[in-house]
């Protein structure tokens, strides 16, 4: 399943684009508790830390869900979970896991896996243009 193009720049331009989202649907995406135990309280070190992230999914959903070769893809998968888990972003590493094991185990994403983590990192792309707006 190959990550059109049109897909693609969405991510980039809703990523960058706060949303109209409440901060209670903000929670289910990004765990602010964990995310400030990860930080020790430092703001600024959490804003550059969930300033990675975003662009770490940029530079990676379309990798998982694309024509790269499958260690690439799974490889690209692996480590977008460990950074959802390392910053609180609990639905892209619950999403990024499934596909990892997805791929580990048949080879190719299960039907609609694509469109799941397209949606997550878009949720959590506006959740963290929040959190990051509040930090500001």
């Amino acid at each position: 399943m190959a990550w059109p193009t049109e897909r693609g720049e969405r991510v980039q331009e809703m990523m960058s684009l706060p949303s109209e989202r409440s901060r209670s649907s903000d929670a289910a995406f990004l765990d602010l508790d964990h995310l400030s135990r990860q930080t020790f309280g430092d703001a600024e070190l959490e804003r550059d830390i969930l300033s990675l992230f975003r662009d770490q999914c940029r530079k990676l959903a379309p990798v998982i869900v694309g024509n790269s070769q499958l260690p690439t893809r799974i490889d690209a998968a692996h480590t977008l979970k460990g950074g959802a888990r390392a910053v609180g972003a609990v639905e892209v590493a619950r999403v990024t896991e499934e596909i990892e094991m997805a791929l580990r185990h048949h080879g190719e994403l299960a039907r609609g896996q694509g469109d799941v983590l397209f949606d997550c990192v878009l949720a959590t792309g506006e959740a963290i243009e929040m959190r990051l707006l509040s930090l500001a």
